[in-house]
């Protein structure tokens, strides 16, 4: 069996996991709420899936082994933590370049005011805080 999967085989997966209902577990999830949990596990299953099939054809392997579940994972979870942290990262990259590229434009021209050089410094703060951030996290 190759790693290929059809989306045949990936709603046959998830088949006993969707069928369980409510009544059958004891949970404290009330009945709309637990719709919404198997929505959200359904979501994560289907992408560990094929995050695991992607993992599975870069190293060449026939069959989804336990480590490529795990890299998957890891790889879906770092995957959502980045995103925002980068964008973080981006806009203090972008706010700090601006502040920077203000001041040259002030010592090179001469025309610098007061309100001007604490607005880029206000800005230049910002992006070393943004940056900061994204470094930290």
């Amino acid at each position: 069996m190759s790693a290929d999967i059809s989306q045949e085989n990936l709603q046959h997966l998830l088949y006993e996991f969707t069928n369980i209902t409510n009544e059958q577990i004891e949970s404290p999830f009330t009945p709309k709420s637990f719709l919404k949990l198997k929505e959200k596990i359904n979501d994560y299953a289907i992408n560990l899936i094929i995050e695991s099939v992607k993992v599975t054809k870069l190293n060449k392997a026939e069959k989804v082994s336990d480590d490529y579940i795990e890299r998957a994972s890891n790889h879906l979870v770092a995957k959502s933590k980045n995103r925002i942290s980068n964008f973080i990262g981006a806009l203090g990259g972008i706010c700090l370049g601006a502040a920077f590229s203000n001041y040259l434009s002030m010592a090179a021209t001469s025309t610098t005011t007061s309100v001007g050089a604490i607005l880029t410094g206000i800005f230049g703060i910002c992006g070393g805080l943004l940056i900061t951030y994204q470094l930290k996290s």
